[in-house]
């Protein structure tokens, strides 16, 4: 288990207690996962609320499946979108419809795992497409074309009222992304 938490000491006694110490390894944060990404067949993230989760675009982009709950932004990350019927073909694994009590989400979270173990024929599909809309959803131009989006619709605060202007260094590489972007969309329409 990779990460950090208020629990990890009552964590570390349920293991103890279930005697799992030979299986479960807390490893606390880490800063280069490559090599856990590859070492595992898939990736667990039980979550209350995400919104684009990092560790699950870094495990898709790893071609894991993916067991996560169905909250926040979680299912538009693995391919459901909201108010379109989902084709299960576009999953990149499994969404978990838990009810926040650890003695029921244990098991539906334990049973989703089992039956990703057992059908490694499933974990491929999930860990390809995985893989596919991580690189389609995830390229940075269309990501920070979206963010410009986004800015072109904020209103323009009034500078001779905020208290400080935008980090120069920023506004600058900023700039030259979008003169790349118009210099690319010129480029394609001169063909």
């Amino acid at each position: 288990m990779v990460g950090e938490g208020g629990l990890r000491a009552q964590l570390e006694k349920l293991i103890e207690l279930a005697s799992l110490g030979d299986f479960v390894r807390l490893v606390g944060t880490q800063s280069d996962l490559k090599g856990y990404y590859t070492a595992a067949d898939l990736f667990l993230l039980p979550s209350m609320g995400e919104g684009i989760s990092i560790a699950v675009a870094e495990a898709m982009a790893m071609g894991l499946p993916i067991v996560t709950a169905r909250a926040g932004a979680l299912p538009e990350q693995l391919g459901e979108m909201p108010g379109v019927e989902t084709n299960p073909s576009q999953l990149a694994g499994v969404l978990v419809d838990h009810v926040l009590d650890a003695t029921v989400d244990a098991k539906l979270y334990a049973d989703e795992l089992h039956r990703l173990v057992q059908d490694p024929e499933l974990r491929a599909h999930f860990g390809a497409t995985g893989r596919r809309n991580v690189e389609t959803t995830f390229e940075w131009r269309t990501t920070l074309l979206g963010m410009f989006e986004e800015i072109k619709k904020a209103k323009v605060p009034d500078y001779r009222k905020a208290r400080s202007m935008p980090n120069p260094a920023a506004h600058f590489a900023l700039q030259n992304v979008l003169l790349e972007n118009h210099s690319v969309r010129r480029r394609a329409l001169s063909f």
